[in-house]
């Protein structure tokens, strides 16, 4: 045998060797993602299976509370209800939620558990639904129906093999879901595009210029670079590094970011604190008081509210941000106060007195200090409420009472430390 018929032998040999190896490669990675396939088809069939139970025990749950009218047995059905609706958002989780049925169904679930809870609220308050709960049940039950078959039938079909994992975030047939209003985080009325819009009035020169003055710069230094809907519409301006949203129905400054680089300062949070007082007054914020502050190397975030009188309403909020390394002001925003604020408001009679701080305490916490505030519920609906700050060990808290009713309202956990204050 030649030399060069030997070299031919090694190399045909090789060619092969290495083919064989790539074909394992190849066909160990084809049973890889076979498996990978098969196990997310059979986890996205778990996932589906477990919303349709809970679809239809919210079914159920719907149907009792359109059937019972004692209170008792109105505010049980109710948090079942929220039990089953909770239980599909959970199992939700296992799914891609970009669109489909999937979407629909969390959108769908994540609301219903919250209005279960306002429908308790309304049974234990009212001892009754009102006949517009009761027909806008009936709406809801309407729509849950179709979306419980489409559910049933992305099940089978994942189960069966029929569409893939993927496949489900295909747009599904259109349900219109009902309108929800009501005293929550999910209610329709907190979300823009499911209410009537304001108009934006204000032209843009006249925004320009109102920025303008604000900054202490000319207009012509400013670009405008668009608008935008929503419950506070707003132009949107640019100058450099610094962006301004300006109300298009007031003129006033909604808020505004300097992105320019942070470096760390020595600027303490009791300094940041009176350079953020002050600036407030400057552009027509009196009677602000700070209700919190977060401190980090950079900056000093701090969150005033509006203080009148003997009360201090929460929601009429700006939150500001000083850099530590010059004290500027680098972030502003007052579209809670702008969204919350007004002029003339009369919180109500209270029957509740400060005085009462120590008998009104939870039991166990140590009486600090009270207040009068105006708090809101997660659906916006605005309270007087009596604030107690309280401890309880090393732990302080902000409770709160009704001031006219006496109803408990909340308890918030009070934070103290070198990074700032904070109400969670």
């Amino acid at each position: 045998m030649t030399v060069r018929t030997r070299s031919l032998i090694r190399a045909l040999s090789f060619s092969w060797a290495l083919a064989a190896v790539c074909c394992g490669i190849t066909f160990s990675s084809l049973r890889q993602g076979e498996s990978d396939r098969l196990l997310a088809r059979a986890t996205a069939a778990r996932a589906l299976s477990a919303v349709s139970r809970s679809l239809c025990e919210a079914e159920a749950g719907l149907e009792r509370v359109l059937t019972y009218r004692s209170p008792q047995m109105l505010g049980r059905s109710a948090l079942e209800l929220a039990c089953s609706a909770a239980a599909g958002q959970e199992a939700l989780g296992c799914l891609p939620l970009s669109a489909g049925v999937a979407e629909e169904a969390a959108q769908y679930l994540a609301q219903l558990a919250d209005y279960a809870a306002a429908l308790e609220r309304e049974a234990g308050e009212r001892g009754a639904l009102s006949p517009e709960t009761l027909q806008t049940l009936q709406a809801l039950l309407d729509y849950h129906r179709p979306l419980q078959q489409a559910v049933l039938e992305a099940e089978r079909a994942v189960t069966a093999g029929e569409v893939e994992l993927t496949e489900l975030a295909a747009p599904s047939r259109r349900r219109e879901r009902p309108v929800l209003t009501y005293d929550g985080r999910y209610s329709s009325h907190l979300f823009p595009g499911e209410t009537e819009q304001p108009a934006a009035v204000l032209p843009a020169a006249e925004a320009r210029r109102s920025a303008a003055v604000w900054l202490g710069v000319s207009p012509d230094a400013l670009t405008p670079v668009g608008q935008s809907a929503g419950r506070l519409p707003v132009w949107r301006l640019t100058m450099g590094d610094v962006a301004v949203e300006v109300c298009a129905q007031s003129g006033e400054v909604v808020s505004m970011l300097n992105a320019r680089a942070l470096s760390p300062g020595e600027l303490s949070p009791e300094e940041a604190l009176g350079i953020a007082g002050a600036f407030l007054e400057t552009v027509g914020f009196p009677g602000m008081l700070p209700v919190s502050h977060q401190a980090d190397e950079r900056t000093v975030t701090v969150t005033f509210a509006q203080e009148e009188g003997d009360l201090l309403y929460y929601d009429d909020a700006v939150t500001l941000s000083v850099a530590r390394d010059g004290g500027d002001i680098v972030a502003f925003s007052a579209r809670e106060y702008l969204l919350h604020h007004e002029e003339g408001r009369q919180p109500g009679e209270a029957q509740l007195r400060p005085e009462q701080g120590h008998e009104l305490a939870p039991e166990g916490h140590r009486m600090e200090q009270a207040r009068y505030a105006v708090i809101s519920t997660p659906g916006g609906e605005q309270r007087h409420a009596l604030e107690l700050t309280t401890s309880l060990g090393e732990r302080r808290y902000l409770y709160y009472l009704d001031a006219a009713k006496g109803d408990e309202l909340g308890l918030k956990r009070l934070f103290e430390d070198e990074a700032g204050r904070r109400i969670e």
